[in-house]
């Protein structure tokens, strides 16, 4: 299984990476795709995959969140960033219209520059939406005949969005959302529309911890170890074998990053 969302450079998980790196190899993890959010911890992702070469792979780009103090430099920086032999998609970015910590106008203007930037560099997408799905569908179709590999990651919504997502080829990124019982119907009930080649699996670690495992950790922390409880819970949904998700998933997941 590859693990195609990890933000690893958050202090939580920094400050036993050793054994966050060992404990998710020990479970079958076969690489880490660690989430860039900004110019600087996309600094620190690329980083980190020195440290682990051949395991840890990076994205570059500037989360919404922090879209109202992305600039041209900003800009400028990731680009070179993405020169690096580590960095296989350009993210995470993309519209975050239920906190808005930056403006609606900001985070349009951040995300087109970083479509730009994908198109001239030939890089996949790594991409962030929630409670903004008209919009970010509206910006991502005047582009997507240039662009080349996408995948909406930490999808939680339902069939309707998933269509539009797939309509345009984009991959589906499923984390332990998947796992709460509390909030999953909607995605549940989308699972069987997604095509088995357009599946990958993440732990958007250290949120999201999946509350299918038993006994619960100690501690709320989400890591790479737990993506097997993803693994388990989307093969029930599919009707398919954990092994049989892991072997699709971790080929998508090759496909998708070009490894």
């Amino acid at each position: 299984m590859i693990d195609i969302g990890v933000n690893l450079t958050h202090i939580n998980l920094m400050k036993s990476l050793d054994s966050v790196i060992s404990d998710a190899k020990e479970v079958g993890v076969s690489a880490i795709l660690v989430t860039g959010t900004s110019s600087s911890e996309s600094q620190k992702a690329i980083e980190l995959c020195r440290q682990y070469p051949d395991y840890l792979f990076a994205t570059v780009g500037c989360h919404p969140h922090y879209a109202d103090d992305f600039s041209q430099s900003d800009l400028t920086t990731i680009k070179q960033l993405s020169l690096n032999s580590c960095v296989k998609a350009l993210g995470e970015c993309g519209l975050d219209f239920n906190r808005n910590f930056s403006t609606k106008e900001s985070q349009i203007r951040a995300f087109e520059w970083q479509l730009e930037l994908a198109i001239e560099r030939k890089l996949p997408l790594f991409l962030h939406q929630r409670d903004a799905h008209k919009t970010f569908c509206e910006i991502l179709k005047s582009y997507r005949s240039q662009l080349g590999n996408i995948v909406v990651h930490c999808f939680t919504d339902g069939c309707s969005e998933a269509k539009k997502y797939l309509e345009m080829d984009c991959y589906i990124g499923i984390t332990g959302w998947l796992c709460d019982a509390r909030r999953n119907a909607a995605l549940v009930e989308a699972i069987p529309l997604i095509p088995d080649n357009r599946i990958l699996l993440e732990t958007d670690a250290p949120f999201l911890l999946p509350r299918n495992i038993l006994p619960k950790p100690k501690s709320n922390l989400n890591q790479p170890k737990y993506l097997p409880y993803v693994c388990q819970q989307l093969a029930k949904i599919k009707n398919k074998t954990a092994d049989d998700i892991a072997q699709l998933t971790d080929l998508n997941g090759r496909v998708f990053l070009n490894l």
